[in-house]
């Protein structure tokens, strides 16, 4: 993919930032090696240090599980970390109207392994309890067709963190090498990158420029829906303004919206800063901030959009 970016002038704006995007062609499972030095539309997350994150893990782990609330580019990450191989893929999704087979799933994933191919499990989060000895028992089988020695992932699960109970998370940390992806709240500083990652994967070729004070208005406002909203809003301005300027006027509402939300209460300030320093003093690490303060990761993650905290709350 061709791009090329330039500052320009615009009469009504002090400047803006223009894009040039070569034409995408299809999506296809096969696809070169892709390195931590990759080109940013090669990443496998837009973000560089989770994109060395996923490379180092799948260079190393046979099983890897990549998690994350809903909407922040487990699929996208796991299909790009899979075709990196160049050899196709099984693509297996045991959730919502495939759920016919699912008893099935266990024995079509061995059967993969077996056979040397790669596989893709999605929404792990959706197995009921009764299968969850199943799960464990397939990674078992996973991990040991590497004979103990380091190999690329052969198995990649996606789970969707604000929906795994605590015993699928347990059986799934205890079988697979876990790289959790963050959510865009957590991330603002870097939504200007996302937005230009999301740009040049649009399939219209097109020559876009975004004003400062649109891409200013994007990074205030929350993405409940992570990159999968972003990735929508970026489509409505693409299809909107092709070729064009995109202005802060161009924003639907709902990208414009910044989330004030009521005060906190005292417990409920003393509590945010509890977990702020919790999370200074594991360096970032959400797991090891939960067992600072004894409590579970699904439970932290929810306060953390409760209370509102995200990456520019701790600092340099």
């Amino acid at each position: 993919m061709d791009l090329r970016a330039q500052r320009v002038h615009v009469a009504d704006e002090e400047r803006a930032y223009q894009v040039a995007i070569s034409p995408l062609r299809g999506r296809r499972r096969r696809a070169g090696a892709v390195g931590a030095a990759g080109a940013i539309g090669q990443r496998w997350h837009p973000v560089s240090a989770v994109h060395d994150e996923l490379v180092s893990v799948a260079g190393a782990s046979p099983v890897v599980a990549i998690a994350g609330e809903g909407g922040t580019g487990k699929a996208y990450a796991a299909r790009r970390l899979l075709s990196a191989s160049g050899q196709d893929f099984e693509d297996l999704d045991p959730s919502g109207q495939q759920r016919a087979w699912a008893p099935s799933w266990a024995g079509t994933v061995r059967f993969a392994l077996a056979s040397g191919r790669r596989v893709l499990l999605r929404h792990v989060e959706s197995l009921p309890e009764s299968e969850h000895a199943e799960l464990r028992r397939v990674l078992a089988a996973a991990a040991e067709l590497a004979d103990g020695i380091a190999t690329p992932a052969r198995l990649v699960l996606t789970v969707d963190l604000t929906v795994a109970t605590p015993e699928l998370l347990a059986v799934v940390s205890r079988g697979a090498s876990v790289v959790e992806l963050p959510a865009v709240s957590s991330m603002r500083s870097s939504i200007p990158l996302v937005v230009d990652v999301l740009l040049r994967e649009h399939p219209v070729g097109a020559r876009c420029a975004i004003s400062p004070a649109a891409l200013q208005a994007m990074m205030r406002r929350e993405w409940p829906g992570n990159i999968g909203e972003l990735r929508n809003v970026v489509n409505q301005l693409v299809a909107k303004r092709p070729g064009g300027l995109i202005r802060e006027s161009d924003l639907p509402a709902s990208a414009t919206a910044q989330h004030h939300g009521r005060a906190l209460s005292g417990i409920e300030r003393s509590e945010r800063s509890a977990i702020v320093d919790a999370l200074r003093e594991a360096g970032g690490n959400r797991a090891a901030a939960a067992r600072i303060l004894g409590i579970g990761r699904t439970t932290l993650y929810r306060k953390l959009r409760v209370l509102r905290i995200d990456q520019d709350d701790l600092g340099p």
